[in-house]
């Protein structure tokens, strides 16, 4: 930078300098009272403003009047107010102070300097008691933030400490509402949507239903949807206060008109002349999309305005007539119904009535002994009424839908409802994904899930009760179980468990204490026939049979006398079989079949016998001997053992041990014979592997183990000192003793 632009530049500072000395307040000039630094221009509470006038400029002049505690615009258009920007303006004017006040004797500055012979600005506040105060707003103060300003009937010009040209510069739509109605969602109580799919709903004491074009129950949530969008919408854009034609638009006619009607607001004593019976209806159009907005409108004659709102909006507005319909096919809370009457389509009838927590199966002969349904199943019913949905509807029923003559009829008299409700089951869809279904006292016909309308097309019989056995186990004496073609006894001997056929041996205690405190409160999944029907379920030819001997326990009183006969124990017989891939049990003698736990099957297929093979202690063996491609024996020597014919073979202690610990305490899997076992089937014939142990009090035992097996990885196993019997051992017991004389090298 050269030295005459450094000057240049130093004359201009010193300029502005003067300048601002010069046109700085001249306190001089001033009266004493004038020289307090700030001073109330109105004097005016915000809150005690009831109206609000501003015109900037050439701009045209907004009006507003607050009520309730709201601000609305009422010129140039009659509509909601930005309330927040209008309060601020407001409190900005009503609290304007003053630093200076120029009198006609204090030569105020010029209009050049002021500009309020031609203001930038009126503001005209209107307090509580009707009296107006004008203010105009002149220029700015140069190199400041204050503003030349002068009331409306006073002579003096006023400096007042506040930058007013940011108020200024609003326009119109920086005044006017962008909420477009004022609608309360709790106080609709009418929707009326037209459009491609129009529909009309109203709210009722039992909740929304749908009035046009045909009656139904509605979906509060997608109700809540419409009025919703409406309630809270929101302009995006003003687009044409005063339009020539709507057609533009696409609102002559709308593609969407919605219609919401909400209750009246009571009458109060300062407005005694309003309807307080008059409902309030507010109607919304919508038009043609223009990228992600729509041209909307209120249609209401002091409302003409065009405007635009988000296109999502006339998505939420316009539903589809069966979004909008209930999808649910009864309003039903469970514990308030109060009797269910089931009839098949081949007759049979059962008809319960809730008795507190229980449900009772009312008999025709008022004579017969009451009994209680099976509490899970009605409540099961009941939850699947309450919670099934529509997949569609139907316009009333053909032939084909089943409905003359269905499946399932149901019947329930609800607490707090003078109508029944009444259900009618009929056949499958084509497609056999859905059921129909009528519901008769509400007059529809819908579609429901088939797996939904399985848990419907229930049999009277599945309400009767689960209960199979009860009884105490330890009351068990001896029990027979017939397994396919196999049979076997047990007996509780000095509170023992024993085999007594086909063999007489030691029972697994724990596997018999599990099947008879699993039997001793059997309960079915379900009941699904009668004893009559026991071929189809395969309960003609039971795979399974256990006949139970059970003490009846002694009476608390003994009889008069030395004679006592204690009482005979009862004998319980229980079938059960596997069946199309499902499990079913029954009594003998009873008449209900169950569905079973898998369970059950499980406890009955357990091994009973005693599956402890071999016991002995490892300081009790004095020579193993291995046949596993090879044979290779072991003997004790003190403490040490060594490889027999092979003096330099230095033998791992540890690992051998380990062997024999396994083999001392091992367990078979299961039994697959306890007698004439079938050795050339099992590959017991000429075994893979045989492991022989010599005790030192002469005793030998030998075990042998097969190539083959029931699977791929265990294998059939037999002692030699019960050479009737074979068993399965698990693969990881086998790999214990799968071994080569390598395998023991230290």
């Amino acid at each position: 930078m050269n030295s005459k632009t450094t000057l240049l530049l130093v004359l201009a500072l010193l300029l502005a300098v003067v300048g601002i000395w010069w046109l700085r307040p001249d306190a001089a000039d001033s009266s004493d009272n004038d020289r307090q630094t700030s001073k109330k221009l109105l004097g005016l509470d915000a809150d005690e403003i009831t109206a609000f006038e501003i015109k900037s400029g050439h701009e045209t002049a907004c009006s507003f009047v607050r009520a309730d505690s709201q601000w609305r615009m009422t010129s140039p258009i009659d509509g909601p107010a930005q309330d927040r920007t209008v309060s601020d303006d407001v409190s900005l004017i009503a609290g304007l102070e003053f630093e200076k006040a120029y009198g006609k004797q204090d030569d105020p500055p010029g209009n050049d300097l002021t500009s309020l012979e031609k203001p930038q600005g009126v503001v005209k506040l209107t307090d509580k008691g009707g009296k107006a105060h004008v203010v105009r707003i002149g220029k700015q103060q140069p190199f400041s933030t204050r503003t030349y300003v002068s009331k409306e009937g006073d002579d003096n010009v006023y400096l007042v400490d506040a930058d007013l040209s940011r108020a200024l510069k609003r326009k119109l739509e920086d005044y006017r509402g962008k909420r477009v109605t004022e609608i309360q969602s709790a106080d609709v109580v009418r929707v009326q949507v037209t459009g491609a799919e129009s529909f009309t709903a109203a709210k009722q004491d039992t909740g929304w239903a749908i009035e046009a074009p045909q009656k139904a129950r509605a979906d509060l949530t997608a109700l809540n949807k419409v009025i919703s969008a409406i309630a809270n919408l929101n302009v995006t854009r003003f687009v044409d206060d005063a339009p020539e034609s709507l057609r533009i638009y696409g609102l002559e006619p709308p593609r969407v008109s919605v219609t919401i009607t909400t209750k009246p607001k009571s009458a109060t004593p300062s407005d005694a002349s309003a309807d307080a019976d008059e409902p309030v209806e507010t109607t919304v159009a919508f038009g043609s999309v223009i990228e992600e907005n729509v041209f909307a409108r209120i249609v209401d004659d002091q409302s003409p305005s065009v405007f635009q709102v988000p296109k999502s909006v006339l998505e939420s507005v316009s539903p589809e007539l069966s979004a909008v319909r209930d999808k649910r096919i009864v309003e039903l809370v469970p514990v308030r119904a109060e009797t269910i009457v089931l009839t098949t389509q081949e007759g049979e009838s059962l008809s319960m009535s809730r008795d507190g927590v229980n449900w009772k199966i009312m008999s025709g002969d008022p004579t017969d002994a009451t009994e209680l349904a099976e509490r899970v199943a009605v409540n099961d019913l009941l939850n699947t009424l309450r919670d099934v949905k529509a997949v569609g509807f139907e316009n009333g029923a053909r032939p084909e839908f089943g409905l003359d003559n269905p499946n399932i009829r149901l019947r329930i008299d609800v607490q707090g409802k003078t109508e029944p409700i009444e259900l009618a089951v009929g056949a499958m869809t084509p497609s056999q994904t859905g059921t129909y279904l009528k519901n008769v006292a509400e007059d529809f016909v819908a579609v429901i899930p088939a797996d939904d309308a399985k848990k419907l097309l229930i049999k009277p019989v599945a309400f009767r009760s689960r209960d199979i056995l009860n009884f105490n186990p330890d009351h068990v004496g001896n029990f027979s179980l017939r397994r396919l073609s196999k049979s076997m006894t047990l007996e509780q001997v000095d509170g023992a468990w024993r085999m007594t056929s086909p063999i007489d041996t030691a029972a697994e205690g724990a596997n018999v204490r599990t099947l008879l405190t699993g039997l001793s409160s059997l309960k079915g999944r379900a009941v699904v026939g009668t004893a009559a029907q026991r071929a189809d379920f395969g309960l003609m030819q039971p795979q399974y049979t256990i006949e139970l001997t059970i003490a009846k326990p002694m009476p608390t009183t003994m009889p008069a006398g030395d004679e006592f006969t204690p009482p005979a124990p009862e004998t319980r017989v229980l079938f059960a079989s596997r069946h199309a891939g499902s499990r079913y049990a029954m009594l003998q003698g009873g008449d209900l079949i169950y569905e079973a736990e898998e369970k059950l099957i499980a406890d009955i297929e357990s091994e009973f016998a005693d599956t402890q093979l071999l016991s002995f202690a490892n300081a009790d063996v004095v020579a193993i001997t291995f046949d596993n491609e090879g044979v290779f024996r072991f003997k004790r020597d003190d403490d040490q053992w060594t490889l027999d014919g092979e003096s330099t073979f230095v033998v791992d202690n540890l690992k051998l041990e380990a062997a024999l610990s396994a083999l001392g305490a091992l367990k078979a899997q299961r039994f697959v014979a306890y007698e004439n076992a079938e050795l050339d089937a099992l590959g017991l014939a000429s075994p893979r592997i045989r492991i022989g142990v010599d005790l030192s009090n002469g005793t030998h035992h030998e075990l042998v183990i097969s190539g083959i097996g029931p699977n791929a990885a265990d294998r059939y196993a037999q002692l030699a000192s019960r050479p009737g019997s074979a068993f399965v051992l698990e693969s990881t017991e086998i790999a214990k003793f799968d071994k080569r004389a390598a395998d023991f090298k230290k």
